[in-house]
This record gives C-alpha cells, sequence and structure tokens, in this order.
C-alpha cells in the first residue's frame, strides 16, 4: 500500500524583508534598508511544517520557468517539499511579498497581479483525487477554473479539504460561502491527523517555532 500524502495548493514567493525605524503616515515618505528574502507563501510555510515531520508532501503551484521561481524551487524542495507539480505557465509575473520590519511591528505587502484562469494538468487532477488531504485556501481554490466541480471530484474520490482562512477570507458577514453549513474545527485537529498529534494537544511544534491556531473549514 502506497503511502497517504498530502497536496499543499497555494502559492510559493520569496518574502523581501526590509527594515525601517518607525512606521509611517499614508502619504509620508519611509526609509527602508533592505535585508533579505527567503522562501515563503502562507501555504508553502504551512506545507513546509508538515514535511518536517517526515510527512509526504506535494505542493501544487502556477508559475514562470524564469531564473527566481529556480531558486525558488530549489529552496521549496530543501524544506522536503515535492515541486514536481509545480505548474510553468510563463504568462505570470514573479510572486513576491514586501515585509517591513519595525521595532515593534511587521507589516506585509502582497503583490497581487491579474492572473489567468488555472486548468489542471490530468497528472495534477489525478495526484490531487489520491490524496489523503489538500490544504488550501479559498482565494487559491477560486483561481481554478470551474472551482466547486473540482472540489465534488477531489471529495468525490476521498480526498479530505482543509481551508485555512484568515480575517480577510470573506468581504463581510453576508458572504454566502461564510455560512456554508460545514463544521469549523480549529486547525489543531487537522494538524492531529495528519501528523498523528495526540488529539488533546494544543499545537505542535516545529524547531523554534508553534503552529498557529487558525480557522478552518473541513469539507467531509
Amino acid at each position: 500500500m502506497s503511502k497517504p500524502y498530502l497536496v499543499a495548493l497555494g502559492t510559493a514567493c520569496f518574502d523581501e524583508y526590509y527594515s525601517a525605524d518607525s512606521w509611517v503616515s499614508e502619504g509620508d515618505k519611509l526609509l527602508v534598508h533592505p535585508m533579505e528574502k527567503k522562501a515563503g507563501g502562507m501555504v508553502a510555510n504551512a506545507a513546509s511544517v508538515m514535511a518536517g515531520y517526515g510527512n509526504s508532501v506535494y505542493l501544487v503551484d502556477f508559475m514562470n520557468g524564469g531564473a527566481s521561481n529556480q531558486e525558488l524551487k530549489e529552496n521549496l524542495a530543501s524544506f522536503g517539499l515535492n515541486t514536481s507539480h509545480i505548474v510553468t505557465d510563463d504568462r505570470l509575473p514573479d510572486a513576491k511579498c514586501i515585509i517591513v520590519l519595525t521595532p515593534k511591528e511587521r507589516t506585509i505587502f502582497v503583490l497581487d497581479f491579474p492572473r489567468p484562469k488555472r486548468v489542471l494538468p490530468p497528472q495534477t487532477q489525478a495526484l490531487l483525487e489520491n490524496a489523503a488531504y489538500i490544504y488550501t485556501t479559498m482565494a487559491e481554490i477560486r483561481r481554478f477554473e470551474n472551482y466547486e466541480a473540482l472540489l465534488d471530484s477531489w471529495r468525490g474520490a476521498g480526498a479530505k479539504i482543509v481551508f485555512d482562512l484568515e480575517s480577510t477570507t470573506f468581504e463581510d458577514s453576508s458572504d454566502p460561502e461564510s455560512h456554508s453549513g460545514v463544521s469549523l474545527p480549529l486547525v489543531r485537529s487537522f494538524w492531529s491527523g495528519f501528523l498523528h498529534i495526540p488529539a488533546k494537544s494544543h499545537g505542535a511544534t516545529s524547531p523554534g517555532k508553534h503552529i498557529p491556531h487558525r480557522l478552518v473549514i473541513r469539507l467531509e
């Protein structure tokens, strides 16, 4: 029997870090100092933690074939992620986040570009249908053509789907997809199921980090 695996579906990018002495009001000028860049992205970061526990984790993403993304894929692979299903699409710009660190806080700028609707290659669709878990966000899944049909096909094949939600996921409380009638467990139940952490645990620990508690929707 093949080992169960997880597919993390989401955008990976380089996080570019800058430092500043303080933050500014709108319309003011801010002097920042370049620091470093690190492989990042909300879904990719979580996937790296899961791979760090010895799990088999695939990252599915769409990116151009430029030198920066080749470096990014090498970084992701060094964290234990299988990047063989990252789809090359040279219409896409480089994904990037700019993070400005001040003495008391950090501010994150996510560069948002127009993107064509995503279409999965047949072999990647098969990968998703045979996954034990699919981990993603609502923003990521809505980038696919016919995403509702895709969700049905993955669930019908037996994959468990987990959405990681942030406060910005829904425009407002009247968003119909925020009241779909599915259960809303804490993220630790997902981590416990896949990482084999006791259910009573208050979170798993990676070297120097605690997995945050977030609200998730699991479609069962």
